[in-house]
């Protein structure tokens, strides 16, 4: 449990793949207090007292996971209490570090300019949403980071790999050494600055 942080951001991963998102309010040795974005207010006053839950967390050692469940429903202040648990080790597909983001960032489909916020981020790919456009899956498109977030403007070409409710997911096609490397370097300070809050 060393590695769980006051303001650390998480996922609540339920069991029909949908997400919740949130922060670590309060934490013991058994019980977490997570506070729950406004956006996923509706889908948290879904769950229920003992609901199996998966929570994700980004933490400073990467990204974490654990079983958990639901001891408190959600409150007048938008917080649930969960269980709190040894972190499981799952078998990691992919070879980076991801982490929660919310980075604004523009994808370039059909001569049209998509803006998109970042669910979470690695060097290999990003999860994100995006009102103003149905993404379809196997998709071809272009991902374009700002200067402000990266360092340097970053174009790149990607793929949609899969297409959810609350989620789209892409995965990056020849990114090049220096710009996986700008992203990563992006990732890992993310993740120093949530340990250090």
């Amino acid at each position: 449990m060393n590695e769980i942080r006051v303001a650390q951001k998480l996922q609540i991963k339920l069991k029909d793949d949908s997400f919740i998102h949130g922060k670590v309010l309060d934490y013991t040795f058994d019980r977490i207090m997570i506070k729950i974005d406004m956006p996923d207010i509706l889908l948290a006053k879904r769950l229920k007292e003992l609901d199996d839950i998966y929570l994700i967390i980004s933490t400073h050692l990467g990204v974490k996971y654990m079983h958990s469940s639901i001891i408190t429903e959600l409150n007048k202040n938008n917080c649930i209490i969960v269980e709190a648990n040894q972190f499981v080790a799952v078998e990691q597909k992919r070879e980076f570090v991801r982490v929660i983001s919310n980075l604004c960032f523009d994808i370039l489909i059909e001569n049209k300019t998509v803006p998109c916020v970042a669910i979470d981020i690695s060097a290999g790919g990003i999860a994100f949403s995006a009102n103003d456009y149905k993404f379809k899956k196997n998709e071809k498109i272009k991902i374009i980071f700002h200067e402000k977030d990266l360092g340097k403007n970053i174009s790149c070409d990607a793929i949609i790999i899969k297409v959810q409710q609350d989620r789209i997911v892409a995965q990056y096609d020849n990114l090049s050494p220096y710009d996986e490397d700008k992203i990563t370097g992006y990732v890992f300070k993310l993740i120093t600055y949530k340990d250090e809050k």
